[in-house]
C-alpha cells in the first residue's frame, strides 16, 4: 500500500522532520491506503518546514505551484476567520486551493463527481516560530473515487505537487 510522509520521505524513512499538534497516534487502512499518525505525519500529504515567515512562504508556494501549471483558486486565512467568528487566536494558518486546469478537466471527464475532491489543498502554517508547508496527496484523494481512470491524472497531479515541494527545498530548514 502506498505510504508517504508530510516531508516527502517514504513512511519510516529517516529525515522526516515535521511534527504537528495531533495527539492521536495509530494506523488505519482507508480504501487501500495506509493512513498513519505518528507525531503528525500522515499518508495523505507531504511537505516540509521552510525558513520563511508565513506570508513569504505563501508567496513562494504560489510561485512554485504556478511553475507546475497550478493556479491558486482560493485562499482561506483560517486564523483570521477563527478570530473574527469565535475570538480564537491561533498561529497563522493559510489554506490554498490549487488547481491545474488541464488535470482537472481530465479528471472531471473521467469522473464528474470528482469535483468533491477538488481543488488540491496546500496548507501553510506557523508552528512554534517555524513555517510548515503541506500538500495534499492527490493520489490518496483519487482512491476515494474508486475509479481506475483517475489514477493517471491524480498521479500526474502528485508528481507536479512534489516538484513544487522540491523547488521549496532551497528554503527548507535542514
Amino acid at each position: 500500500m502506498p505510504r508517504s510522509t508530510l516531508d516527502g520521505h517514504p513512511a519510516g524513512a529517516s529525515g522526516s522532520r515535521l511534527t504537528s499538534s495531533l495527539l492521536w497516534i495509530g494506523t488505519a487502512v482507508v480504501l487501500g491506503y495506509v493512513v498513519s499518525f505518528h507525531g503528525g505525519v500522515v499518508a495523505y500529504g507531504f511537505g516540509t518546514t521552510v525558513d520563511l515567515d508565513v506570508p513569504a512562504a505563501v508567496e513562494r508556494v504560489t510561485a512554485a505551484l504556478t511553475e507546475q501549471g497550478f493556479g491558486v483558486l482560493t485562499r482561506i486565512d483560517v486564523h483570521d476567520v477563527l478570530r473574527a467568528k469565535i475570538g480564537a487566536d491561533i498561529e497563522p494558518y493559510v489554506i490554498l486551493g490549487a488547481c491545474s486546469p488541464e488535470l482537472a478537466k481530465r479528471a472531471i471527464e473521467e469522473e464528474p463527481e470528482v469535483g468533491l475532491l477538488l481543488p488540491c489543498n496546500v496548507l501553510v502554517r506557523g508552528v512554534r516560530g517555524e513555517t510548515q508547508v503541506s500538500f495534499i496527496d492527490p493520489a490518496a484523494l483519487g482512491a476515494l473515487a474508486d475509479n481506475a481512470a483517475l489514477e493517471v491524472p491524480m498521479r500526474e497531479a502528485r508528481e507536479r505537487l512534489q516538484a513544487a515541494l522540491a523547488s521549496l527545498r532551497g528554503s527548507a530548514v535542514e
